[in-house]
């Protein structure tokens, strides 16, 4: 009895344990299943951002490749192996493959960025059609530089109340301050400054550093576009840019400054105070936002993502170094630290100030002996000695053609008409004057298309100044509460005097330093029918 009952609950017990395995079993399946759906879940998606990370990558490396090399046909090859095919693999099983075409102005870049193994394997195709071919800007140059209608060789700035409408071309440095405002882009090869209640309502593209300090403080943007550099990017104060900054430098956001779009840079990023980003940030160096700082999109960084008290990242950060925030809820979305190489998207190239093909003229003319005043009749094309107006000799007429003087100097009140009804893009208005140019204060322009009538140059068509250009190889002087109608090409000196001035046409010197536009002058930048005409080769 003893002994049966011994039997029974042995046999009880072993299959209680068999029960026991069976059903451990089932539960570690199950616990395998799931840690198997989480690990999928969690790192298959990284593997299309990897992917999307080795694409563009790939069309950073070929565009580089290509710039770089003196042979770029040649370099095409070697990157695609003959049009064969070549895959770039990196470690990880990442890396990307290149297919390049070539346009009739440009080189197509398709670049397949792929990473992961087997079925889980991501692939992501991006293409970039922005590289010129070897000695094509993708546009002619007059068709660039009509663009840039205040063109020199040398820095300027636009100061107190003065409104250029036009875009701004100069080798060396641009500034604009006070309530200065420039209806058009910059073009600058060296450092560009904003400040005060200064505004540009177009896109900077710079040599140098940006600089953007002050701001109107009335919620409306001081860069409307984008900001493109080779250098620094600095904004401080309540400055607001509209558009996306691109560097090869550092971008530090400071005050309460704003930017709406994204931010590519090649070093680091920093947002100090109240600063925001409202796009996305890709940086190859650190990222740091601190005090109340905001970045409104995802941040991607080849260094550390710090985030202090007070600062917020609303995206996801990425970075091949470490993440901290100082709360948990600071980033609030995925965090992703020592992120394999390449880690980030890698930042996009600054577009780069483009250097004019456009000679400026330097060949001597000479005038005429005899010297003449403003008869009030039409004066016929020639060469004449020095153009003088005085009490009732104060009225020049000119129409289509050539015309030399040794001096142009017309007193306060003189009025010029220029009759343009003959006018065509080939031939229009053309005055040379060896010494200076001087029209003092209260000077106006009046424009006929019919020979006939004539209106103030302030209320006719803006393009027709289009048909006017001057050319002096001394200075162009400018009185106040005065008007000039067509382009200016000054050798020396060019100054257009504060007081409720109008200057429609375009401005072209040797060294932009010599020209001067002062406070509350009003300037609408329209290219030149003869510089097209003669300072370009066909």
């Amino acid at each position: 009895m003893i002994i049966n009952n011994l039997k029974n609950e042995t046999g009880s017990s072993l299959l209680f344990i068999i029960i026991s395995i069976v059903v451990l079993g089932v539960l570690g399946a199950g616990m395998f299943s799931l840690f198997t759906s989480s690990t999928i879940s969690v790192f298959t998606p990284n593997y299309s951002l990897k992917a999307r990370y080795m694409a563009e990558a790939g069309i950073r490396y070929a565009k580089g490749k290509i710039r770089s090399a003196d042979d770029q046909a040649t370099a095409v090859n070697e990157l695609t192996d003959n049009g064969g095919g070549l895959d770039y693999a990196l470690e990880d099983e990442n890396g990307f493959s290149l297919d390049i075409t070539q346009g009739t102005s440009s080189y197509t870049i398709t670049s397949t960025g792929f990473s992961g193994t087997g079925t889980a394997r991501s692939y992501i195709k991006l293409s970039d059609s922005t590289l010129p071919l070897p000695g094509n800007s993708g546009a002619d140059p007059w068709t660039i530089d009509s663009a840039n209608v205040l063109y020199g060789g040398a820095g300027m700035s636009i100061s107190g109340s003065a409104k250029v409408e036009g875009s701004i071309s100069t080798a060396n440095d641009f500034s604009i301050n006070g309530s200065g405002k420039l209806k058009g882009d910059v073009n600058a090869g060296g450092n560009v400054t904003v400040e005060g209640a200064g505004t540009v309502e177009g896109n900077i593209v710079s040599g140098g550093a940006v600089e953007v300090k002050g701001g109107k403080g009335d919620g409306t943007a001081d860069v409307t576009g984008n900001i493109d550099a080779q250098g620094d990017v600095i904004l401080t104060g309540n400055v607001i840019v509209a558009g996306n900054i691109t560097t090869t430098g550092n971008v530090v956001i400071s005050g309460s400054c704003k930017v709406i779009g994204t931010i590519n840079a090649g070093g680091s990023v920093t947002i100090e105070g109240t600063g925001s980003v409202g796009g996305d940030i890709i940086a190859g160096g650190n990222v740091t936002i601190t005090s109340s700082g905001t970045a409104n999109g995802n941040v991607d960084s080849g260094g550390d993502i710090s985030v202090g008290w007070g600062g917020s990242i609303k995206g996801n950060a990425t970075a091949a170094g470490s993440v901290s925030s100082k709360e948990a809820d600071d980033i609030e979305g995925s965090i992703l630290e020592n992120a394999a190489s390449p880690p980030l998207l890698v930042p996009e190239d600054p577009e780069e100030y483009y250097e004019s093909t456009l000679q400026l003229p330097d060949t001597p003319f000479t005038a005429g002996e005899t010297d003449i005043c403003g008869t009030g009749t039409p004066l016929a094309p020639g060469k004449y000695g020095v153009l003088k107006t005085k009490y009732a000799c104060k009225d020049i007429y000119l129409s289509p053609g050539q015309y030399y003087f040794k001096e142009i100097d017309a007193s306060w009140n003189t009025k010029l008409y220029l009759d343009l009804s003959e006018a065509t893009e080939e031939e229009g208005i053309e005055i040379f004057v060896v010494g200076d140019a001087v029209f003092q204060s209260s000077f106006e322009v009046w424009v006929s298309t019919d020979g006939i009538n004539y209106q103030l140059s302030t209320a006719v068509d803006k393009s027709l100044s289009a048909h006017i250009y001057l050319e002096t190889m001394g200075n162009f002087n400018m009185g106040s509460v005065g008007q000039w109608f067509g382009a200016v090409y000054a050798w020396e000196e060019l100054t257009v005097s504060s007081g409720n001035s109008s200057y429609i046409g375009s401005f072209y010197l040797r060294d932009l330093n010599n020209l001067t536009i002062g406070s509350d002058v009003k300037v609408v930048l329209v290219p030149s029918n003869y510089i097209k005409n003669n300072w370009y080769e066909e």
